[in-house]
């Protein structure tokens, strides 16, 4: 099961699609969302770190995430929030 140790999780400022949005909402979304972009890369490697998978960006490393994403998150066909698996 995994394990979100001391992971903080990226909330946007503006909720909902971007689609959805007005434009000047979506593109202040959109602008908030790439200045974050360090942050939240750095807290998906902290997160991957603490479940044991180091990251790398060759072809192993991306297959390595890959499967642990498949393996420990799971998205609900019913609903468009990600569900984190219990087993």
């Amino acid at each position: 099961m995994m394990e979100l140790g001391c992971w903080f999780p990226y909330i946007p400022t503006q909720p909902g699609p971007l689609r959805t949005m007005e434009q000047s909402r979506a593109r202040a979304a959109y602008d908030d969302f790439m200045l974050m972009k360090e942050d939240r890369l750095g807290e998906l490697t902290r997160l991957l770190n603490y479940n044991g998978i180091d990251v790398t960006f060759d072809e192993a490393g991306v297959r390595m995430v890959a499967e642990w994403i498949k393996r420990e998150i799971e998205q609900d066909p019913k609903s468009t929030s990600i569900r984190f698996s219990s087993t």
